[in-house]
């Protein structure tokens, strides 16, 4: 994740006033000479450290600033490669709303940004395919990058209530829209019994306590982005921008880890600015160590797929995932990704440090013995009580993460309750306004 504070900006700003004065001297006697006064600028170097949500979109973002005679180029630098850390981990559930229907803060903002992105990964990915078969496309790709499955499904999600008492709260909640297209709106029992059939049957029944209203939330105009594959779309959009606009432009995707920031200046420098957007990760830098107030969180999520070897429709309690039903959100959520899987999270263990949050990258998880077989039971479990077809289905895979949170006061609430992960994508936007103006 990527908080404002987390951004350090070291500059290598004396090379880029040698090449202003540079600039001015040759203007001067191309004027004299009658001479063109356009002078290509040497490329603005930036190196982001964090290959997830936050640094993809930075370098995106970036890279989207760049122009021929203001060229861009990003190192992206990360041990795991692409999507190896919390974001690996990560349902993709993406909207707008609190678990209570009000906008976050700056969501609406942050959902246009991240669709925004989408968008451009979709885009990505549809040349990538078009352009595999033939040599039109310039853009050398990452053999390792695959970019044929899908990616992002757009679907209604569904908080369904958890008791009674938050039926009532439901039921009195307003329905709103934002500027982006997303809505929030109550269902009561009828509605939630057609919409999910055979689903969220417990808050169904508190909904019928409560009277027969608010069963649940509805968002209409969400997403379910599957993590990796977006990733990887949305890098080889970086690498296609850098590819068209030339001239310098570069987006290069470095596996490695950073041990400092002024080693890195050392080694691959000089930057004109280094980003850091290593989440969980970021206190083990030297220099941010300690710096930033963060309860580190340790999460399994679940991935389940019908039983192989069974049609579907042999599968006891149901079907695939019913056709059109929303993804399920709440403190144990379901994410659908199409019909045959379906990823249920999540788990959480608080107390961990940077340097554990680290090993975390990119592990294998075995998931049939020890910490990670008590979390798969345990999800499946949950999942089960909100899709009891769930409790047939098998266990695909099992990811851990470890998620970078505000502090947690002494009743156990967080002290803010934000999503730090959309304030990243508006906050990746805002830097690259902040490049757009340094290159006018």
């Amino acid at each position: 994740m990527l908080y404002r504070q987390a951004v350090r900006l070291h500059n290598a700003s004396a090379p880029r006033r040698a090449w202003l004065l540079a600039s001015k001297v040759r203007r001067e006697g191309r004027a004299m000479s009658g001479l063109p006064l356009f002078v290509p600028r040497p490329a603005l170097r930036f190196a982001v450290i964090g290959g997830g949500f936050a640094g993809c979109a930075v370098a995106w973002h970036l890279l989207a600033a760049a122009r021929a005679h203001s060229p861009i180029a990003v190192t992206l630098y990360d041990g795991a490669g692409l999507c190896g850390g919390a974001s690996r981990a990560a349902a993709g559930l993406l909207h707008p709303f609190t678990p209570r229907g009000r906008l976050l803060w700056r969501g609406d903002e942050a959902v246009a940004d991240a669709l925004e992105l989408v968008a451009a990964a979709e885009a990505a990915a549809a040349r990538a395919a078009a352009c595999a078969a033939c040599d039109t496309d310039k853009t050398e790709r990452d053999p390792d990058i695959g970019l044929e499955d899908r990616f992002v499904w757009r679907q209604p999600l569904m908080r369904p209530a958890r008791n009674e008492q938050q039926a009532r709260e439901f039921a009195a909640a307003e329905g709103r829209t934002t500027g982006s297209g997303f809505q929030v709106s109550p269902l009561p029992a009828a509605a939630v019994a057609a919409l999910a059939p055979g689903m969220c049957a417990d808050a169904i029944a508190a909904a019928s306590a409560a009277g027969g209203a608010g069963a649940a939330l509805l968002v209409q105009g969400g997403l379910v982005l599957h993590p990796e594959r977006y990733l990887r779309a949305l890098w080889e959009a970086c690498r296609q921008r850098a590819a068209d606009i030339g001239g310098g432009c570069a987006a290069q995707l470095v596996r490695q880890h950073v041990p400092s920031l002024v080693q890195l200046q050392a080694d691959a420098g000089p930057f004109d600015a280094v980003v850091v957007a290593a989440g969980a990760a970021v206190g083990v830098l030297p220099e941010l160590r300690g710096l930033l107030p963060l309860e580190l969180c340790q999460g399994f999520t679940l991935e389940l797929a019908p039983p192989s070897g069974r049609a579907a429709h042999t599968l006891p309690g149901g079907t695939l995932y019913p056709a059109g039903a929303p993804s399920l959100l709440g403190e144990f959520y379901v994410a659908a990704q199409g019909r045959s899987t379906a990823v249920v999270g999540a788990t959480r263990r608080y107390g961990l440090t940077p340097l554990a949050s680290l090993a975390e990258c990119g592990k294998a998880v075995d998931w049939t013995r020890g910490e990670a077989a008590a979390a798969a039971c345990e999800l499946q479990r949950e999942a089960a009580a909100l899709w009891p077809a769930a409790a047939s289905w098998q266990v695909a895979a099992v990811r851990s993460g470890v998620r970078a949170m505000p502090p947690r006061t002494q009743d156990g609430k967080e002290q803010a309750h934000r999503n730090y992960g959309v304030q990243a994508l508006a906050t990746c936007s805002d830097l690259a306004h902040r490049v757009e103006d340094a290159l006018k």
